[in-house]
């Protein structure tokens, strides 16, 4: 079989598919009942998922919308931050080029551009350049600070190509002289120097702005700090020495020193005049903090900044060490680890010399954990006993290694600590049961510490407090410890529910209520309807749950499971919970069995549907919801408008033409039309012009074509429309 066979193999099934109009329709039909269920699935998934998004007994709806609303089609998708991120920067580029409409929803669109953002277009730079102008004439942007505020928060998202291109517009627009030095400008700006800064030196340097973001984005460390930290003392600190700067409020270059982290920046700010300020001991704690918290991942830079602060801030000096040679004896090692460690340990050395300035001990904690769950070689633990252990500022040292060691997991560096402990003389006493044991995410170092320690309630309840989501571990705790775990606080059980494992639900539900119903206070409803995907497990294991529920266990929280109920079809739930109103509109993506069990259940004043809510109704252009919801409610005329603004918006022509046959409502008047231009909905405006010609009225066209963003092609569609009624009729257009 030679190719061009081959090909015609290929082709003649496709052609044959293409050719049949009954295939042709049901693949569309399949296409959007695949989109259908997987905008499901990305609704469950933003549900189960969702660990910031807080709830209340009404805020339930913004994250149920109905799936039809998830699918946008290129008209209908004109919100900028959803185009970009979702990855849809030639949609935004190709609807620029179309004249199309576009939603910024403010300035905090420029917070959702990435790096790379554009890059696959950067060759459309006219484009790219009127997105940007768009930007700035929908915000209203007519002042200098607010340009450079713009540019700046473009700045901060490292996106070379627009923040370059918005560099060259702002030049463009005020054609500025270059400012004689930045303290002019610091002056002009005051504390908005900082989220300004690149505009500023723009300005400042006279347009030199090809290479600035190269000189300040070349290493994937710098920051618009820096490049302040890098401007102010190469330049502006001559001036403000130069200048009486008294009556100005500096801000705190140091903090902004300690975000950054870089030690030569740091010696560079240091060199100048004690006006740029003095280091704050609060900023200073917060840095030292911030050190142990991630000690895994410190750096020189951490090391010899706070040593600079200390000797020349504070005046001290730094006593010898003899970390590098322990570290040096370490065998087992290669340079590179041995570097780390040397790097780790003296992090910690260094900041205990000025644990004074901690906002609390537990950083140094933090610090000891990390370390010992990082490296398992006892040898480390041995330095950390002889080198570090004795600067922490507490009594008793070697148990608060101890329970670092219990905290990092490992049951090697338990024993260890602990047979050091009871080689003292001073821990005699642990050879009898003692109390205040450590907690533990181990199950083996509980099961060790077990054998040493006397558990009471308290205790108990505080480990299980940790492991809750742990099966194993949860259920070893209380089948051991029974006796003296009587009873758990119900905030266990809500933190089992949000942790997700329904068998630790079920185990503490049958261990504590055996036979009663829960309830829960206020503070623990609160806590468990915080997140979505508490209230999903729920929904998703109500069957197993239901014996320890009831009417009431939920309190006013009730709502919030009963709307996902609804969302999800649980006409069991809903049965159970027994709403006394609801929202109809949860009811859009349900079935027709529980809309009509909660019409009949509610009435018309229980299950109600918003102004809003009809008008999501003509956007979804799902006739069946539509019919459903109208059998419910009265008023239907004033609410078959809502649902026609919908539509006229998402251009869902099948639900116009219905509500046109069935009700006798037509509205294809300036209104809705215009609303169909702004939502880009143009297969409306072109039906009406071609079906409904006879009927449009000139002032109308003229009023179309006055829109500010219009398809091209409707405008010529308008235009050829206007030409034909002129020489149909010419009298109406003199």
């Amino acid at each position: 079989m030679n190719q061009q066979q081959q090909q015609q193999k290929i082709e003649q099934p496709i052609k044959k598919v293409l050719t049949s109009i009954y295939l042709l329709k049901n693949i569309k039909k399949w296409i959007t009942l695949i989109h259908k269920i997987e905008s499901r699935d990305i609704i469950r998934y933003r549900i189960i998922n969702d660990k910031t998004q807080s709830f209340s007994p009404v805020n339930l709806n913004p994250i149920l919308p109905h799936p039809d609303l998830l699918i946008k089609t290129f008209n209908q998708a004109s919100k900028v931050i959803w185009l970009l991120d979702n990855g849809y920067e030639q949609v935004i580029l190709d609807k620029l080029r179309l004249n199309h409409s576009l939603l910024f929803e403010g300035i905090g669109w420029l917070d959702h551009i990435k790096p790379n953002s554009f890059s696959a277009v950067s060759f459309q730079t006219d484009k790219i350049r009127d997105l940007l102008n768009r930007s700035i004439r929908e915000l209203g942007i007519t002042e200098q600070e607010d340009f450079l505020d713009h540019i700046s928060r473009i700045g901060k998202t490292r996106n070379k190509l627009l923040f370059n291109e918005s560099i060259t517009i702002f030049l463009e627009t005020y054609r500025l002289e270059p400012f004689t030095n930045l303290y002019h400008f610091y002056k002009q700006f005051g504390p908005k120097l900082y989220t300004d800064i690149i505009s500023k030196d723009v300005s400042f340097r006279g347009g030199d702005h090809q290479n600035l973001f190269e000189r300040y984005m070349s290493n994937p460390q710098l920051s618009i700090g820096r490049f302040l930290l890098f401007e102010i003392t190469n330049d502006a600190m001559i001036h403000f020495r130069q200048q009486d700067i008294s009556h100005i409020q500096l801000f705190d270059v140091y903090q902004l020193l300690f975000q950054l982290n870089d030690y030569s920046l740091f010696q560079k700010v240091q060199s100048f005049d004690p006006q740029i300020g003095s280091v704050n001991p609060s900023s200073f704690g917060e840095y030292i903090a911030q050190t142990l918290d991630d000690i895994i991942n410190v750096k020189e830079d951490n090391i010899k900044i706070i040593e600079s602060v200390w000797t020349k801030f504070f005046l001290r000096t730094i006593p010898d060490s003899l970390l590098e040679s322990a570290v040096k004896e370490l065998q087992g090692f290669d340079d590179q680890e041995r570097s780390k460690l040397s790097n780790v340990l003296k992090a910690i050395e260094t900041c205990l010399l000025v644990v004074k300035f901690l906002p609390s001990i537990s950083h140094v904690n933090n610090a000891l954990t990390q370390l010992l769950k990082h490296y398992e070689n006892p040898k480390v633990l041995e330095i950390i006993i002889q080198i570090i252990v004795p600067h922490i500022p507490i009594d008793d040292k070697i148990m608060y290694l101890f329970r670092a060691a219990c905290s990092s997991g490992r049951l090697q560096h338990v024993e260890y600590v602990h047979a050091k402990m009871k080689g003292m003389e001073s821990y005699q006493h642990l050879k009898i049961k003692q109390t205040n044991p450590p907690v533990t995410e181990n199950i083996h170092i509980f099961k060790y510490l077990e054998r040493y320690y006397h558990y009471t309630q308290e205790d108990l309840s505080a480990q299980l407090d940790l492991v809750i989501k742990d099966y194993t571990f949860a259920t070893y705790i209380i089948h051991t410890h029974i006796q003296n775990l009587p009873t758990i606080p119900k905030m266990h059980i809500v933190d089992a529910i949000t942790g997700g494992d329904v068998d630790v639900v079920v185990y503490l539900l049958e261990t504590y209520y055996r036979t009663n119903y829960i309830f829960f206070l206020d503070e623990e409803l609160l806590h468990l309807f915080k997140h979505s995907h508490s209230i999903y497990f729920l929904v998703k294991n109500f069957k197993t749950l239901k014996q320890w529920f009831n009417e009431t266990t939920f309190g006013q929280y009730s709502r919030c499971l009963i709307h996902m109920a609804i969302y999800f079809d649980k006409l069991d739930i809903v049965k159970f919970l027994r709403p006394r109103d609801c929202s109809l509109e949860y009811c859009f993506a349900s079935s027709p069995e529980l809309i009509t069990y909660c019409t009949k259940l509610l009435g018309e004043q229980g299950f109600y549907c918003e102004p809003n809510s009809w008008v999501n109704i003509g956007r979804i252009g799902n006739i069946r919801i539509l019919e459903l919801v109208i059998t419910n409610n009265s008023n239907t005329t004033n609410n078959l408008n809502h649902v026609l603004r919908g539509a006229f918006e998402y251009g869902n022509l099948s639900i116009i033409s219905h509500i046109e046959e069935k009700y006798h409502l037509i509205k294809y008047n300036a209104t809705n039309l215009t609303r169909s231009l702004m939502y880009n909905a143009t297969n409306i405006v072109e039906y009406y012009l071609t079906n409904r010609s006879s009927s449009v009225d000139p002032q109308l066209i003229d009023l179309l074509l006055t829109q500010e963003r219009i398809d091209p092609k409707i405008v010529k569609l308008l235009k050829d429309h206007k030409n034909k009624m002129i020489l149909l009729n010419p009298s109406k257009f003199k």
